[in-house]
């Protein structure tokens, strides 16, 4: 697998604050695919997360109320940033690379 980049979102589109959930769409070695991601405007700047659950792969969720990320498989939570705050996950959620260019912004993914 190879790291390729996606655009996101348009700049002025990147949240602010909180968490803005994104779907890439790309082409792969299956055809068209899609992959899940999360854009968190983080006291750091603006950081992309996998959807992916280090558990067993299921895809998390953002819960606003919460203010964490739930998975809705065995109950995996984590926080704003990444995280384990509760649950069976090993590990964090993967951080993805970020590109700002040409008035977007980009997020790596493996493919």
């Amino acid at each position: 697998m190879e790291m390729k980049y996606f655009p996101a979102v348009e700049i002025n589109d990147a949240p602010q604050k909180g968490v803005k959930k994104v779907t890439l769409t790309y082409t792969g070695d299956s055809g068209k695919e899609e992959a899940i991601i999360f854009l968190a405007a983080l006291p750091q700047g603006l950081t992309a997360f996998s959807s992916v659950c280090s558990h067993l792969g299921c895809i998390v969720d953002w819960d606003s109320q919460k203010e964490e990320f739930v998975c809705p498989c065995h109950g995996g939570r984590y926080d704003i940033n990444g995280n384990v705050i509760g649950g069976p996950p090993p590990a964090p959620l993967d951080n993805l690379p970020i590109e700002t260019r040409d008035g977007k912004i980009f997020v790596g993914i493996k493919v």
